[in-house]
């Protein structure tokens, strides 16, 4: 496993298998400048390097504050990225799906609950 802290609570997490196969996650996703949607901003300025984050699989949102699940980044990453990743949310974000759908042009939700296992790619995921 390789962690890659990007900024903040970002964090860029690749694990491997003994296959040699991958899968990243980009943990939270608050990359752009503004701290508070568009009432302040970031000091010192980040910029976004695709050359770093270029082949991501998923995008995991923990929680709904704005430091956290940012939409400038969210519609910046689906808009640059080489493949669209699905994106891993928990149950309590589940009231902002239809506004993922619009704005990230569909994109592959997978919804977490409760202690459910799920096996994404070839890793098993389990949210409490």
């Amino acid at each position: 496993m390789k962690i890659d802290y990007l900024w903040h609570s970002e964090f860029l997490v690749e694990l491997k298998n003994e296959s040699w196969n991958f899968t990243r996650v980009l943990c939270d996703a608050w990359l752009s400048d503004y701290a508070v949607w568009d009432l302040m901003w970031r000091n010192p300025t980040f910029t976004l390097d695709y050359d770093k984050i270029w082949d991501i699989d998923a995008i995991y949102l923990s929680h709904s504050h704005t430091d956290h699940v940012d939409p400038y980044t969210l519609i910046d990453l689906y808009n640059n990225l080489k493949t669209s990743p699905s994106l891993l949310i928990p149950q309590t974000l589940s009231f902002i799906v239809p506004l993922f759908e619009k704005h990230l042009n569909n994109p592959d939700i997978i919804i977490l609950r409760n202690t459910q296992e799920i096996k994404f790619k070839w890793i098993f995921i389990q949210w409490y």
